[in-house]
């Protein structure tokens, strides 16, 4: 539940259900409901990091971590599992995984889509910059608003920027307008930015994504 109060510091996000009448606690209920089953989904080309505070034991941050799903084309599952161990979930057997599905299906989880036409541009902008090149690629990096400027983002990233020189893969990221300043800190690329007018859905007139990159191959 920490984890997705994060979420709800977007602009977007709260837009994209507000306008369906669900409140913050009912939609990041649903959120809980779901989230067991992607965790597992998988397993194989997906890392997940998470910060905690050590005196607390509560969660501070998450980030999430795609690897190329054309690795597998070119080298076994097995070793693509073995990139980056320490961040990969541990496999569920069958029978777990198909409960965990049916309780990520029956979780509502309709939104009010007046904000998918503008996914459409960033989708086709995303593509574009990514080209047909191999990236690690942050899906989300999310901190609690209780941690947020204590550095946890930071860590977060310079961690995957780690894991990111240990396997010779560079690094593409989206960001919202909100997570700029900490990509551009930690020494990425502003590739490509996508600014629209989000006032006639709720919005303040400015949604902005930003892509960035960080070169780390040698």
């Amino acid at each position: 539940q920490r984890f997705f109060s994060a979420f709800w510091e977007d602009k977007s996000w709260v837009l994209k259900w507000s306008r369906k009448s669900k409140s913050r606690e009912y939609v990041i209920s649903q959120a809980v409901e779901r989230w067991p089953y992607n965790l597992v989904k998988d397993t194989i080309h997906t890392r997940r990091e998470k910060a905690i505070d050590v005196s607390t034991g509560k969660l501070m941050g998450f980030s999430t971590w795609i690897l190329p799903k054309s690795s597998s084309a070119s080298e076994p599952e097995e070793e693509v599992c073995k990139l980056w161990p320490e961040a990969r979930v541990a496999d569920v057997d069958e029978e777990t995984l198909r409960l965990l599905k049916k309780r990520y299906d029956i979780a509502d989880w309709e939104s009010d889509h007046a904000m998918d036409v503008m996914d459409q541009p960033v989708r086709e902008l995303r593509a574009q910059l990514k080209g047909d090149k191999e990236w690690l690629t942050l899906g989300y990096l999310a901190v609690h608003p209780d941690h947020q400027r204590q550095g946890v983002e930071s860590l977060l990233i310079e961690s995957g920027v780690r894991a990111a020189e240990q396997i010779g893969l560079d690094i593409f990221v989206s960001s919202t307008k909100a997570g700029r300043r900490a990509y551009s800190k930690a020494g990425f690329t502003l590739v490509g930015e996508i600014t629209q007018d989000d006032s006639e859905r709720g919005g303040d007139g400015e949604h902005i994504t930003a892509f960035y990159s960080k070169l780390v191959k040698e």
